[in-house]
């Protein structure tokens, strides 16, 4: 089971936010999207996940082609994916938004699905807050949240979405251990990162993104060594490629 972005373009207007992207990314491997802002990490997740046609490439989840199929038919085929904004429903409380991840449903709450739900907010350290609403919890535990849904989710593939951003080191721990977790199940994960230090420490491959292009895909130390790279994400922008 392989996720396979084969030469994606997205233009708005005049501005190309995807130039001709490609990468692949493997079952129970950690892929990191790199780049400044605005190269086109988040709206590559978002033509993955559905939320965003493409004008022309491909995207297939083993053989299976994503692309013209809705946001919510990929979610059920495993594309699972949190954002920077969270989304989290804030007046339901935090046993219920795990409950209908799983269930993707308001009508049917099984007693075997209400159990798998706790036992990821114990994992998560939310089990205490499992009846608090999500409005009230900290930025911490909303990001957690965040993870029990997809979790609940049973995905194949989790696209995360600068998920550590903000986290205390405790909460930061957890969540680099839930990743390496999901990894040893076999999962696909991509993320988008700006902590480098967390993408020397979970990604086995690094993709650096500038301007909607792919400019170097390799593992953490041969990106970042990268003189394109170098001169473009950790100095100035005084090269052109």
């Amino acid at each position: 089971m392989t996720l396979q972005v084969n030469d994606v373009r997205v233009a708005f207007g005049g501005l190309v936010a995807l130039d001709g992207v490609s990468l692949t990314a493997e079952p129970g491997a950690v892929t990191a999207l790199i780049g400044p802002n605005g190269a086109g990490k988040t709206t590559l997740f978002n033509v993955i996940s559905g939320l965003i046609e493409p004008e022309s490439g491909s995207i297939r989840l083993d053989d299976a082609e994503l692309l013209r199929r809705s946001a919510r038919r990929r979610a059920r085929m495993g594309i699972v994916r949190s954002f920077q904004e969270l989304r989290l429903f804030g007046g339901v409380s935090v046993q219920e938004q795990t409950v209908f991840a799983a269930e993707r449903t308001v009508f049917t709450r099984s007693h075997h699905t209400r159990v798998r739900a706790t036992q990821i907010l114990d994992r998560l350290g939310l089990s205490g807050a499992r009846r608090d609403l999500a409005a009230n919890l900290s930025y911490g535990q909303q990001k957690a949240v965040s993870i029990a849904r997809m979790l609940a989710m049973n995905g194949r593939a989790w696209l995360l979405d600068e998920q550590a951003a903000g986290l205390a080191p405790r909460e930061y721990d957890l969540f680099c251990e839930v990743v390496t977790e999901a990894k040893e199940r076999g999962l696909i994960i991509l993320l988008i990162e700006h902590n480098l230090q967390l993408v020397r420490d979970l990604a086995d491959v690094v993709v650096f993104l500038d301007r909607g292009r792919e400019l170097a895909t390799g593992t953490a130390d041969e990106v970042f060594s990268d003189e394109v790279v170098r001169a473009l994400y950790f100095g100035k922008r005084d090269q052109e490629v």
